[in-house]
């Protein structure tokens, strides 16, 4: 069953040209959706993508500040850290990317609010729309596996079980000429021998 607003390519779904609402063309060639079709609630006003990224990317430098810190105020460890400790590893930079990873962790979380068409995406209706067109599709998988698996048990029955399968037919062709030829000698040996 297609999914609304999209078109199967190969084995994945993309976004139809011009097609759903909500759902930004990336094949246009300013790379910004038409005037008349709206975007992807993720991506207006902002990426969240690229502001996940970034909490991604703070999390990073803030786990090395946390970690070179620690290594170094131990007298066993800091001789073995590579690079070697410096003055920058201290709990005023650790401080400052902690207090960066929560910015970027707050812009992140304020920017749902901001997103086009949350509170209509968010209302019960469309949650309601969305479980029942979820849970008609998941029936029609199941139905759709079962009849699948059903019709590969058949193949594999008729293939062991069929008189007529291809390795039997070969198998009896192959016998055939064999006693064919050894008919063939055999009426040879007895014109000329015999």
């Amino acid at each position: 069953m297609p999914i609304e607003g999209f078109v199967q390519q190969d084995s994945f779904y993309i976004p139809l040209q011009g097609g759903g609402e909500g759902f930004q063309d990336s094949s246009s060639p300013s790379g910004n959706a038409p005037a008349n079709q709206s975007s992807i609630d993720l991506l207006d006003p902002n990426n969240v993508f690229e502001l996940q990224n970034t909490v991604s990317d703070k999390l990073n430098k803030y786990q090395i500040q946390y970690s070179r810190y620690m290594k170094c105020q131990d007298p066993s460890t800091s001789q073995n850290m590579n690079p070697a400790c410096t003055n920058d590893d201290n709990f005023e930079n650790v401080t400052v990317s902690y207090y960066d990873l929560m910015n970027s962790i707050d812009t992140l979380n304020s920017s749902y609010v901001n997103q086009k068409k949350v509170a209509e995406n968010n209302s019960q209706e469309n949650y309601q729309k969305t479980m029942a067109l979820v849970t008609s599709q998941y029936a029609e998988m199941v139905a759709l596996r079962k009849n699948l698996d059903r019709q590969l048990a058949q193949l594999q029955y008729n293939l062991q079980n069929n008189k007529e399968s291809p390795k039997r037919r070969l198998d009896s062709m192959i016998l055939g000429y064999i006693l064919w030829i050894i008919l063939a000698t055999c009426l040879i040996y007895f014109v000329f021998v015999g």
